[in-house]
């Protein structure tokens, strides 16, 4: 049997005699993501949401493990030398000035000037060696393999922070991530997410669209635009959209019924029936019921 990751869409193979449950819990080698495969479905993921209205298609059972070691604890380690230097240069240059200034009050103006000069060097130089030439922490010049360990890093905050229902504290981690490698579309994708949950649909169709720009065939973004456009009367554009993700996805039955039910807002009551019909041969069980309802 071959089934994918709904999140980044790897595709596995797995012997139906492993599949001694109705649903087998797994994880994706390839983004760590929370996999449940049903022993009747070639599917790694959970239905979205039934019911009458459509439904955003939902990934949270697939989002990766938040198994993450304190990140703040491994920063802490890392910058501790790097503080206690920047402490002490400072400490030292406040009370030369001090020193200074006492000297200037009492006259002695010309031996006070060139020391002042040469710690004014001094400082603007240290200055410069803490920051690069983009103006940024010198710390932040990481390495390519130190990126792609703080982009995991804060990929797995950030689900963490999903799987809570704290959106607003997740979007930050994304963002994070995005900052350490602005070509991850998982990060978009899981950023538009959290979008889509606080209802700022504008920014999340933003996100979506970037994940797809990056990873044409990242067939979960195509079903969130579907939807979002949807929701905006944009009927034209949801199906461009839909049919893209049933073109990656022929078994999609979430997107089937979705179209369905614009081709009979459409008036196109026999595409609908036939959408309808194809989502419920999937196993999507509010196709059927959809199927149902227009054959009446």
């Amino acid at each position: 049997m071959r089934f994918e990751c709904s999140a980044c869409q790897t595709v596995y193979k797995i012997s139906d005699e492993r599949l001694t449950h109705p649903v087998t819990k797994a994880v994706c080698k390839k983004c760590g993501a929370t996999m449940l495969i049903k022993k009747d479905a070639a599917t790694a993921e959970t239905d979205p949401v039934s019911g009458q209205a459509a439904t955003a298609p939902d990934y949270e059972d697939t989002r990766p493990q938040s198994d993450l070691p304190t990140v703040l604890s491994m920063a802490k380690q890392s910058q501790a030398p790097r503080d206690y230097l920047a402490i002490g240069v400072v400490t030292l240059a406040l009370i030369i000035l001090v020193a200074a200034g006492i000297l200037a009050s009492a006259g002695f103006y010309k031996a006070v000037l060139q020391p002042l000069k040469s710690i004014t060097g001094f400082l603007n130089s240290y200055s410069e060696a803490q920051t690069g030439s983009a103006g940024q922490p010198a710390g932040k010049k990481l390495s390519p393999q130190k990126r792609t360990t703080k982009t995991k890093q804060h990929m797995r905050a950030g689900n963490k922070h999903y799987k809570a229902k704290r959106y607003h504290k997740a979007r930050k981690e994304y963002s994070r991530a995005i900052t350490m490698n602005p070509q991850n579309a998982t990060a978009f994708f899981w950023r538009g997410r959290t979008f889509l949950k606080t209802k700022n649909h504008d920014k999340a169709i933003a996100d979506f669209k970037k994940a797809v720009s990056l990873k044409p065939d990242y067939r979960s973004a195509y079903d969130n635009l579907g939807w979002l456009y949807l929701k905006r009367g944009e009927y034209a554009q949801s199906l461009n959209y839909l049919n893209k993700s049933i073109e990656l996805k022929p078994n999609n039955g979430w997107a089937y019924h979705t179209r369905a039910k614009i081709h009979f807002t459409n008036g196109d009551k026999a595409q609908a029936l036939n959408d309808a019909e194809k989502a419920c041969q999937t196993g999507y069980k509010e196709g059927c019921r959809r199927l149902e309802q227009y054959g009446k």
